[in-house]
This record gives structure tokens, sequence and C-alpha cells, in this order.
């Protein structure tokens, strides 16, 4: 049996003993899917993700609690992968009637839940919320959670001023959920808010006070400093080198003689100094 067999088979006999365990639906994405939009006339899609083990049976209720089922203008997609899947209900013409809150309806026989889905006409987005912001001496690291986009793509930037009235400013754009102030003052206070934009419009968040922190002072110092004593640093470590190799290359006067060894490790031969010494 090849190694490509055993692990074949090994992989198999995880999946079946997963497909054993049973476990009640639950949803997943959820703040993904809670919300959606499309303009009259343009197709919705409303997105249901369920896992369970087995797989789940699921119903859509419409805003009038009917249960919704296939039909000319209503489609209904199930995608699976073990035991997660992904309900579609698709509005393939959607009217000014068509908005409301969908029921999403899982049951497997363990256990039902209902998911809601709110359908409307596409908008501005939602204000930013939760945001957190770090600060050090000369930067703010702002950090939100997005709200709903309105139905278009979205994407964010700051609005700050230094307090109390300094200057309008702004950074640029980012898809991402976080951004960071650059070039600001010292122990200085300003004011912060997230703005959210799609194609229609715009969103501000609340604005927040907040402060930079004390600039260090001792890595400049200590930068100065170094930077003052290297040449006399240099200096030391060099006379100090000197005499090292004095000491190690010239062995102590001979006294019945009249001269200076030189060690031959240190030079390429011997050197012999002639000098009387006064006994």
């Amino acid at each position: 049996m090849t190694r490509f067999t055993k692990m074949w088979i090994f992989l198999n006999a995880m999946v079946v003993m997963a497909m054993q365990i049973t476990d009640e639906p639950f949803v997943v994405n959820d703040a993904l899917n809670q919300r959606t939009a499309a303009n009259q006339g343009d197709a919705a899609e409303l997105r249901c993700e369920i896992n369970s083990n087995p797989h789940s049976v699921i119903k859509w209720y419409g805003p009038g609690g009917d249960v919704i089922k296939k039909g000319n203008n209503i489609a209904i997609i199930i995608t699976r992968n073990f035991t997660w899947q992904l309900n579609k209900l698709i509005i393939n013409k959607k009217t000014g009637k068509d908005n409301g809150r969908y029921i999403c309806n899982a049951d497997n026989g363990i256990g039902s839940i209902d998911f809601t889905v709110v359908l409307s006409g596409k908008s501005f987005p939602d204000p930013a919320t939760d945001i957190i912001v770090s600060s050090t001496h000369n930067t703010l690291h702002v950090v939100w959670n997005s709200g709903f986009n309105g139905g278009y793509p979205q994407s964010f930037f700051i609005e700050y001023g230094e307090l109390p009235d300094g200057d309008q400013q702004f950074t640029e754009d980012t898809q991402d959920n976080e951004l960071t102030v650059t070039k600001l003052q010292p122990l200085t206070g300003y004011y912060i808010i997230v703005v959210s934009t799609n194609a229609l419009g715009e969103a501000r968040s609340e604005r927040l006070w907040t402060r930079t922190i004390e600039e260090p002072i001792s890595s400049p110092i200590i930068i100065y400093l170094l930077s003052s004593a290297l040449p006399i640093l240099v200096l030391i470590a060099g006379s100090l080198m000197v005499v090292y190799l004095r000491m190690r290359c010239i062995k102590p006067r001979e006294r019945q003689g009249a001269l200076i060894k030189v060690n031959t490790k240190c030079f390429n031969k011997n050197i012999f100094i002639n000098q009387s010494i006064n006994q």
C-alpha cells in the first residue's frame, strides 16, 4: 500500500468520524449577512450561512410571515461543504414591497434557529462604531468596526485636528478598518472622526477626543552624548591597544646583555636593539 493510499484512507476516516458527530444548527457570518440592499428593478441577494450536522432544512419567511418558495421572480441556491451550507434567496427584480425583514429558519431535527436579514434600498453607509485610539508622541492609531455599506463598496478616511481650534485635516482613503495619523505634536490634544463613504455619500462617526503622549527625551540625549564622546573613546581604545601590543611583543630586558628581544610572533624576524644598562 502506497503512502498516498494510506493518507487517502486516513482522511476519509477523519471525514466519516466528523460526520458522525451531531450538532444543532448555528449561524455563521451573521454580522456580514444581516443586512443587504438593492435598488428597485435590480436583483437582491439574501444570504443565510448555517453550520450543522446533519445538514439543516432551511426555509425563508418574507416580511409578511409567509413561506417563500421558488418562482418566476424567486430563486433559492444551496451550497454545501461538509457541515457548512449557504442558502441564498435571490429576488430577480426587486420592488418597493420587497423591502423588510426576512427570516431564515434552519432545522436539522436536533435543534432549530432563526436568522433575520433586512432588505432595503441602497443608501449611505452606516457610521463606524467601537472606535479605539492608541497614541504615541507623534502618531494616533485608529481601529473601528465598519457599519453596513449601504449596498455599495465603501472606504474610510479620518478627519482630525489639533485642539482647541487647529486646522481641519484628512488622511488618505483606505478599505481597511484601521488607519494611522502621523506627523503630530507631542502632548497635544486632537479630535478624531472616522468617515465612511460610498457612491451615494458619507457617514460620520461620533467625535472623539484624544491626546498624544510625551516625547521620549532619553534617546536624543544618549545619541548626542555618544556622538560627542565617540572620538575620545576611539582614541582611548587605540592607546590601550598599543600598550597591550607592546606588552605582548617586547620581552623584559635581559640583565646579562644589552639587548631588548622582540617577540617573533608579532614581527617577521627578530630585532635586537643594543642599549647600555646601568648596573
